[in-house]
């Protein structure tokens, strides 16, 4: 048989849940060499959930933290055997958790007193992918300048979409989760009797670890923007009703959360 169809057999047999026993045809028993390769087999599949588990833990170490070690790895089980990996890079493994725990507050009673939970997962997941972004860029300054060195240039200048340092992501959320997070790190209680109705978040990466700053709405709007490539030109232009966003954009560079801009047509 060749190495990559067995390669492909052992891959489609381990993601089965580790939980729940799993048929091995007498044709993989052979391939596995009998009862010894079925043992074998099993091993290598309760270390790959295993693996993807401690990934997971690493990903979410808040909501482990909610949750306690027994029932995270409980329920990390049942989401691994419904979204197993795709890709060989695990730091990327376990996007879709915030998600897929949304989807299991209304079904799972034990979750019921813990409705930030999804919330709470969302800003790990935006931690985790902070950590492992690319390392911020120096501000082209003379590259912009350049941009009005005459009218065309000028034009061209004002079309420009403003790009956020790869490791910046804003977060909105109706729980105060940097509040929730420090509580579960340190042991302590959780107070949510003065909770607001929003939060706005900005998750960063000044030099090794994530920092999670409190921000404004107008803050929040503007990080949105810019991720949508919002151009220069509509951002200067203040909106009837709505908080000023520009206002930051020269704080912004100067802090590098701002760091490279990108001319229509060109990629950011």
């Amino acid at each position: 048989m060749p190495l990559s169809e067995l390669q492909q057999k052992l891959v489609a047999l381990s993601s089965s849940s580790a939980t729940s026993p799993t048929t091995i045809s007498d044709n993989t028993s052979a391939i596995f060499g009998g009862k010894l390769g079925s043992t074998a087999h099993r091993i290598y599949r309760n270390n790959r959930l295993q693996a993807l588990r401690q990934s997971l833990k690493q990903h979410y170490p808040t909501i482990s933290l909610l949750l306690g070690e027994l029932y995270f790895d409980h329920l990390s089980a049942e989401f691994i055997q419904q979204h197993p990996p795709r890709q060989r890079d695990m730091n990327s493994y376990g996007a879709a958790f915030p998600n897929w725990l949304e989807s299991q507050l209304p079904l799972k009673q034990e979750l019921t007193d813990l409705p930030y939970l999804a919330d709470s997962a969302r800003l790990d997941h935006l931690c985790h992918s902070s950590y492992y972004a690319p390392n911020r860029q120096a501000w082209p300054a003379e590259q912009f300048a350049a941009l009005s060195s005459d009218k065309q240039a000028a034009d061209k200048q004002a079309a420009v979409c403003l790009c956020l340092a790869e490791d910046i992501f804003p977060l909105h959320t109706q729980w105060p989760v940097d509040n929730i997070k420090n509580c579960s790190e340190n042991s302590q209680p959780l107070d949510l009797s003065h909770k607001q109705d929003n939060y706005y978040f900005l998750i960063h990466r000044p030099q090794y670890q994530p920092q999670i700053s409190a921000i404004s709405e107008s803050e929040f709007s503007l990080a949105n923007a810019l991720l949508q490539n919002t151009s220069l030109q509509q951002l200067l232009q203040d909106s009837e009703g709505q908080p000023p966003m520009h206002q930051y954009i020269f704080s912004w560079i100067e802090c590098g959360w701002i760091d490279r801009f990108q001319i229509p047509g060109d990629a950011c």
